[in-house]
């Protein structure tokens, strides 16, 4: 394929990686458009299409997702809670014993004012018709005042009056009366007030009505808060509150004029801010930041990998389309094979007839036709099975047989001998390190286990956490609509700054549970420092192997192309032989299988030849390469010996 590139898609950046925003897609196995199939057809198929490196490709979705799920524990996070809450409970006994006791107070203070308003009353009947006997010059008898001392009094006015002058009487008199007129507004006065004093007690009775057994709760609250998880492991958290309760008796209102509690709501509003600050577990990058950083090594990893399975995939599929090649190849030496035994048992049958050979060589002829056929048979029946070897490893689907893939190209060009010899093993394994991504990958997770490492080894400290908080309060109780306490809450008078510190320890006696995850961290991170340091021993080993094996196919092929040059010389001499009587049936077709078998071992050697130059460029890291976030192509020239630039 000199002078092409075949580009993989297979992942692409981070967010496409996901698929965000995009419905599930079935897997559906690709389609071929011709059974006649270059290489280079059959390569990007297998890119597109091969369900390993489909698998492949969808593990580094899965990675991008742990790797963005890690990376979530650092997101500023808005924190938003509202609640409400009605609770009805039975009041208690007490309670209950509170609210009886208050009506019962105030129906004795009705009972005593109106008894009061009843003396006033009877007194001022007993005034009235004294003063009317004053004044029709009778003595007034039968009042009774409440006050002894205003009782002396009016017993002495008496006195005066009997005792008086007729002429002074009508004076005495006179002043007995505007007394009497004076003490009548006292005691209206006082009677009014005590019927006032029932009345309003009266209406007091009436607006608590009977006693609750109920009593009501609301409470309501809001909370705001943002919380930021630092890689240093401290937390920062901004918060605001607001909450108010309620206290109500069941078909009360708040007042206690009117049977309630007497229980203004109270409303709260906070505004501060929180940091909590590790000193001994968790505390720093290492610790904090572990998760994240080892699951985007992760991901890298995994595109990493991805990429040696495009290089694995391609790999397969080079081989199995010079299977198929080398299949075809045989079937076309066997064809070739089958219509010389044609040829020859015609010119056998012509030598019988003239009886210049016994009958009995027919038999032999025939024998060899049909082992011919036999093995034509066989050929074909190979170039099934390699015809559905190249399609599974594509990654196509074939309903019919019909459909199976026919390899269009030529047998690849053979490396230059010269170049086979002066190339640079020991420089293309030290190579290879540096390209090969299954090794970078295995690298890549050595430092994935290194950084969970330190973190457990940083954990192995008590847990010492300080917590600072400091915030500001608003109060409202002063009673008024929930607006207005609203309002005041949050923009009344706010006390502050309050601020608070705490310290929390923690160390457990033994530590078991950090030092077992240590032990595990150093474990897992022991087997893949131990996984990539044998992978890179044995890329060493396979690149110099594979070199090894291509210094020696190559003079085997340059053998078989003599060996098999002559055996068709060999061949077309027995033939002329035979016709001509100078040579026997059995040694022409013993020449002919030797020329069969020349050819068979020129394409055997030469596939491999191919297989192994593909291996060794796939064992150097020099197969495929990465074009863009997560894309892949084959490099090119492909049947060129690698080389190293110094």
């Amino acid at each position: 394929m000199p002078g092409k590139r075949i580009a993989c898609a297979v992942a692409l950046s981070a967010a496409a990686t996901l698929g965000w925003g995009q419905e599930l897609q079935p897997y559906v196995p690709g389609r071929l458009s011709s059974p006649t199939l270059t290489l280079e057809e059959a390569l990007r198929l297998t890119l597109a299409h091969e369900p390993n490196l489909l698998v492949a490709g969808e593990d580094v979705k899965a990675r991008a997702g742990r790797a963005l799920e890690a990376a979530g524990a650092f997101d500023l996070t808005l924190l938003g809670t509202l609640s409400y809450e009605f609770t009805q409970r039975p009041l208690t006994a007490t309670q209950q014993l509170e609210q009886q006791k208050k009506r019962n107070e105030l129906r004795k203070e009705i009972a005593a004012a109106e008894a009061k308003a009843a003396q006033y009353d009877q007194l001022l009947q007993q005034l009235l018709q004294a003063r009317s006997d004053l004044q029709g010059g009778r003595i007034p008898v039968g009042v009774n005042f409440l006050d002894p001392q205003t009782q002396a009094q009016w017993e002495a006015l008496l006195a005066l009056y009997r005792n008086a002058s007729p002429s002074e009487q009508a004076r005495i008199r006179q002043d007995i009366i505007n007394w009497i007129d004076s003490r009548v507004g006292e005691l209206t006065i006082a009677k009014n007030e005590q019927l006032a004093t029932a009345i309003g007690d009266r209406q007091e009775l009436r607006q608590l009505g009977p006693i609750a057994d109920v009593e009501q709760t609301q409470r309501g609250s809001f909370d705001l808060q943002l919380s930021k998880y630092y890689r240093t492991g401290l937390t920062l958290t901004p918060f605001f509150s607001l909450s108010g309760e309620s206290y109500r008796w069941q078909g009360k209102p708040k007042s206690d004029t009117f049977g309630g509690p007497g229980q203004e709501d109270v409303y709260n509003a906070s505004l501060g801010f929180s940091v909590a600050i590790p000193l001994g577990r968790g505390k720093g990058v290492e610790a904090a930041a572990a998760g994240e950083q080892a699951s985007r090594i992760d991901w890298e990893a995994s595109r990493k990998t991805l990429g040696f399975a495009a290089s694995q995939s391609v790999l397969s599929t080079i081989f199995a389309y010079l299977d198929l090649l080398r299949a075809q190849e045989t079937v076309a030496v066997y064809q070739r094979s089958s219509e010389l035994q044609d040829q020859l048992a015609v010119l056998t049958q012509a030598l019988v007839d003239a009886d210049e050979l016994p009958r009995v060589e027919m038999a032999r002829m025939e024998a060899r036709r049909a082992e011919v056929r036999s093995q034509l048979a066989a050929a074909r029946a190979g170039v099934a099975q390699a015809q559905a070897a190249l399609a599974t490893g594509m990654g196509v689907e074939i309903t019919e047989q019909a459909g199976l893939p026919v390899a269009s190209d030529a047998l690849p060009p053979v490396p230059e001998e010269q170049e086979v010899k002066d190339l640079p093993a020991a420089a293309l394994a030290e190579l290879a390190i540096q390209k090969r991504l299954d090794l970078a990958a295995a690298r890549s997770l050595e430092r994935s286990g290194l950084v969970l490492w330190r973190a457990a080894l940083v954990n192995l400290a008590a847990k010492k956490d300080v917590d600072v908080k400091l915030s500001y309060a608003g109060l409202s109780d002063a009673g008024g609509s929930m607006g207005h306490n609203l309002g005041e809450a949050l923009f009344g008078n706010w006390a502050g700054p309050s601020a608070s510190v705490g310290f929390n320890w923690e160390k457990p006696w033994d530590n078991s549970v950090q030092r077992g995850q240590l032990a595990q961290r150093a474990a897992a991170w022991a087997q893949k420092q131990i996984t990539a340091a044998d992978l890179e021993r044995r890329i060493r080993l396979d690149v110099l192997q594979t070199a090894l094996t291509l210094a020696e196919l190559l003079p085997q092929w340059q053998a078989a192309q003599l060996s098999a040059a002559a055996a068709r010389q060999a061949v077309e001499n027995e033939m002329e032989k035979f016709r001509y009587g100078r040579s026997t049936l059995i040694d022409t077709i013993v020449t002919e299988q030797r020329a069969v078998e020349a050819e068979l071992a020129v394409i055997s050697t030469h596939v491999s030849l191919a297989q192994t130059l593909s291996k060794l460029r796939f064992d150097a890291g020099l197969l495929v390469e990465e074009e863009g976030e997560g894309q892949f192509r084959v490099a090119t020239p492909l049947w060129s010996v690698p080389r190293v630039e110094r």
